[in-house]
């Protein structure tokens, strides 16, 4: 039986820009625990829509930051997973 795909959906925070990078707003978390985005990683947020599958981001990183296949999926599984982790994404 084939595995589905994860489609990583990002959780419904608040955003805000602070000098070229973006922050998220986390409720019941003070502001120095806020979450700030580089650029790289507010575009891999963006593409965490729950229709987008991660085969899909990795293009998509190969496309945007001229990456290498293979490069581009160890650094999106590790930034997921990252976000996973800090309850950015489900």
């Amino acid at each position: 039986m084939p595995v589905e795909p994860w489609l990583p959906h990002r959780r419904p925070f608040p955003v805000v820009s602070d000098e070229g990078d973006t922050v998220l707003v986390i409720p019941g978390k003070k502001q120095r625990d806020a979450v700030r985005l580089n650029p790289t990683a507010m575009a891999l947020w963006q593409l965490c829509d729950g229709a987008t599958a991660v085969d899909e981001m990795v293009l998509a990183v190969c496309d945007l930051f001229h990456v290498e296949a293979e490069q581009a999926r160890a650094d999106v599984e590790a930034a997921l997973e990252d976000l996973r982790a800090s309850g950015l994404i489900t």
